[in-house]
């Protein structure tokens, strides 16, 4: 057979990739039989997915690494999985690989700022200190798509807890009003009047959750735990942009009061926790130095993401 043309059409099967195969390279009028076979493996490096970037890893008080990066993955391969390879830096010994699929709930990991307020992984407590205390989240707050849950006890006069955005004006927090209400406020980013709706709560203890859905802000609050299915308690339109990077802030005042069980999710880039009991069975104890090496895992057998490597802190 010869060719009359000098259009080579080459359908290259992304199954095949990894594979050796026997290739001929014809001119136009060359018959494949007098062409040369040369050996050629498919390794199928531009269907691999891109490197993740921008790699971060902070220990916090509870000893767990938070593990982050942000992924940048093709329209075809979403929903898109990362894997987290944890190694001991000092033999380079494998600890665990750790499967990320972004959007899960994840705890909140907050840092103190001023005051005395007390931090417990997830949980925030008041002290006896009047100015009471601010932290904020080591996660950045997405624009768009995070949903932030916690629950907030506001048991004895005085006692409040608030969030905000950070770089906002915007702000929801929940004041005692009586043993059986509790004062729940809402500010938008004009820095206009608080908004106070008093809602049933038995021990002071409210229920809120925060969800940015495309130019809105929802706003979810109750005396019981919120339901998939309850609609917004108030919205707020024509959301700006936050600013980058932004983070979720807490104040709290009152020795009696607390945010548990302070939850953020929904978010687009990849992130984990390397908890101290997974160190401890890794590890034999926690460990202050960790390896992390990130990729995307590809849909396409045999194919291997790119990786972005790092030792912290």
């Amino acid at each position: 057979m010869k060719l009359t043309t000098g259009l080579v059409l080459c359908l290259i099967l992304a199954g095949c990739s990894g594979g050796y195969m026997n290739v001929k390279f014809i001119t136009s009028g060359q018959s494949p039989d007098n062409a040369t076979v040369i050996p050629f493996v498919l390794h199928g490096y531009s269907l691999s997915p891109d490197a993740p970037t921008d790699s971060t890893g902070v220990r916090d008080s509870s000893l767990d690494w938070r593990l982050a990066v942000v992924g940048h993955p093709k329209e075809y391969q979403k929903p898109e999985t990362y894997i987290a390879r944890i190694r001991r830096p000092s033999d380079d010994a494998i600890m665990r690989d750790i499967p990320v699929t972004p959007g899960i709930q994840m705890a909140a990991i907050f840092t103190g700022l001023t005051g005395s307020a007390s931090i417990n992984n997830n949980n925030l407590y008041g002290t006896n200190d009047l100015a009471g205390g601010s932290v904020r989240t080591v996660q950045e707050i997405k624009n768009t798509g995070t949903v932030i849950n916690a629950a907030l006890s506001v048991p004895n006069v005085n006692d409040s807890v608030g969030f905000q955005l950070g770089g906002t004006k915007w702000e929801l927090g929940a004041i005692y009003l009586s043993s059986t209400e509790v004062d729940i406020y809402y500010r938008d980013w004009s820095a206009g009047s608080a908004t106070h709706v008093h809602i049933p709560a038995v021990g002071g203890v409210a229920y809120v959750r925060i969800v940015s859905v495309g130019s809105e802000l929802r706003l979810y609050f109750a005396g019981s735990p919120i339901t998939a299915t309850r609609p917004p308690d108030a919205i707020l339109s024509d959301v700006p942009d936050f600013p980058s990077p932004s983070y979720l802030y807490a104040s709290i005042i009152g020795d009696t009061c607390k945010a548990e069980n302070v939850t953020i999710g929904g978010m687009d880039d990849p992130q984990t926790i390397y908890t101290l009991e997974q160190q401890t069975i890794d590890n034999g104890s926690g460990m202050t130095t960790i390896d992390v090496e990130w990729w995307q895992a590809s849909p396409i057998p045999g194919v291997q993401g790119f990786t972005i490597r790092q030792i912290f802190p």
